[in-house]
């Protein structure tokens, strides 16, 4: 099994204009599947990875949360009707393929 070099961001440094790079824990990906990323865990985000069979893909998961949401759900938990643990999903348990060593979990914003 072959592995990738990812380049992050450098997290020490708070300058939203930094270009400085420091690698990543390497990546194993296997051979014959496509790159599948996702940016956020949003609505379509935990979507698309709840219904996607991930023996096709190598998944790459890009968030500033690890979590979901069920926003609809928020007001009541202001009130005391819910408990807040309630309304918010891990995206593991969305998908449990995220476990996999060829697939990953990044907690980091995207920009251009």
């Amino acid at each position: 099994m072959s592995c990738a070099e990812v380049l992050l961001p450098d997290r020490t440094r708070r300058d939203a204009n930094s270009s400085t790079q420091q690698p990543a824990p390497k990546t194993c990906l296997l051979p014959g599947l496509d790159r599948l990323v996702v940016l956020g865990t949003g609505w379509g985000g935990a979507r698309l990875l709840h219904d996607i069979k991930p023996q096709l893909y190598d998944l790459t998961v890009i968030s500033t949360r690890n979590h979901m949401v069920f926003t609809p759900l928020l007001a009541s938990t202001t009130v005391g009707t819910l408990d807040p643990r309630s309304v918010a999903v891990h995206i593991t348990d969305i998908q449990k393929a995220l476990f996999w060593p060829q697939n990953s979990l990044y907690i980091a914003e995207v920009s251009q």
